[in-house]
């Protein structure tokens, strides 16, 4: 393995280990000493790959968003062939599941957290949060689309019915992140399929 090759691996075992930690406790509680400390090695190294913690709490976001790209784009693999309602619907449960199963996500969603923490107060990453907001909007508003074009779903927006949906979901999964009652999301799940997505 080259020195090029180690230093990259070392950077994303640095994000990895660093987006638990942040994950965990929050940005404002989170102290770079903490991100070394979970990977080993001296204070000297986090800025030999990081700027700030600004900028490593925006890289995490970025490798964040991209697991969840991943989950959605297997998602809708897993019903390849089937309605783009189908797809929809399985979108759903998988995110549900993820947030049920996965021993992280009990914190809530990482992108949510940080911006209710620090989108007023920094600009870097209220602007990295605004950008992927859109990307993963634009995915589901297309898919929406299609559903809405083979008559699936009755209502003729798509950008209003995926807002509706992820203001939805926010308050679902803060609720969660309090009660841990898997019926809040039964009953986001019976709001979507038999209200919204019609």
């Amino acid at each position: 393995m080259t020195v090029a090759e180690k230093a990259v691996d070392k950077r994303e075992e640095i994000l990895q280990k660093g987006l638990e930690v942040i994950w965990t406790k929050g940005y404002n509680d989170t102290s770079v000493n903490d991100i070394v400390k979970s990977v080993g090695i001296p204070k000297g190294s986090f800025y030999y790959y990081f700027e700030s913690k600004e900028a490593f709490a925006i890289e995490a976001l970025n490798t964040y968003i991209e697991y969840i790209k991943g989950l959605m784009h297997n998602a809708m693999g897993q019903v390849q062939g089937e309605t783009p309602l189908d797809k929809i619907k399985m979108l759903i449960e998988r995110k549900v599941d993820f947030m049920v199963e996965d021993p992280y996500y009990k914190n809530g969603c990482y992108m949510f957290n940080l911006s209710s923490e620090m989108a007023m107060h920094s600009e870097q990453i209220g602007n990295a949060i605004a950008g992927h907001c859109c990307d993963i909007y634009g995915m589901l508003e297309g898919l929406v689309q299609e559903a809405i074009d083979a008559g699936q779903i009755t209502n003729t927006s798509a950008k209003e019915v995926v807002a509706f949906m992820d203001y939805a979901w926010n308050g679902a999964a803060g609720i969660y992140k309090s009660t841990k009652d898997p019926a809040t999301f039964d009953n986001l799940k019976n709001i979507l399929f038999n209200k919204i997505l019609t």
